[in-house]
């Protein structure tokens, strides 16, 4: 039993540390990330100026494939985070049921609000929604994986986060 635990905690951390150190630096005038090498760009204009990436996991099966999607909105005038996160969290038609509300905290983007629950219609994955204030906007950063690898999506997916900066 304890080889088992040892082992998935040497499993995880060779996903994290793949997540942070190997992969691929993507940028443009706004945005700069660091996605793993297991991932791929699936929309991203490097000459533009627009706030917008979608990145998903390579040659996995669409429903087994976890996938994220990074964009920026204007806040409302001198609205707080918190309150624009609750705003956001109760428009938000894709997440069916929630699990849980929580704070995340990043070097680059400081402290978000995140929102873990089920995908509307597909009970079977979850998707997790992160909120950064930003100058004037509010970034919103949407991650969708199968309920069965949560735990290791999770960890993937909030170390992609990690590595991601707001230049413009």
């Amino acid at each position: 039993m304890k080889g088992v635990v040892i082992n998935i905690l040497c499993l995880l951390i060779l996903i994290s540390c793949n997540a942070q150190d190997g992969g691929e630096a993507v940028s443009n005038k706004c945005l700069e990330i660091k996605i793993p090498p297991n991932w791929q760009v699936d929309a991203f204009d490097k000459s533009s100026e627009k706030f917008l990436l979608v990145i998903s996991e390579k040659e996995r099966e669409i429903d087994r494939m976890a996938r994220m999607e990074i964009f920026k909105i204007e806040a409302n005038e001198n609205e707080e985070l918190e309150v624009a996160f609750d705003r956001l969290t109760s428009w938000n038609v894709a997440v069916d049921s929630v699990f849980e509300k929580s704070t995340i905290s990043t070097n680059n983007l400081g402290v978000g609000f995140c929102v873990l629950g089920h995908v509307f219609f597909q009970p079977n994955r979850v998707i997790k929604a992160y909120y950064f204030s930003d100058r004037d906007s509010i970034i919103i950063i949407y991650s969708e994986y199968p309920v069965e690898e949560s735990l290791r999506q999770e960890q993937i997916c909030d170390n992609i986060i990690k590595t991601l900066v707001s230049k413009c």
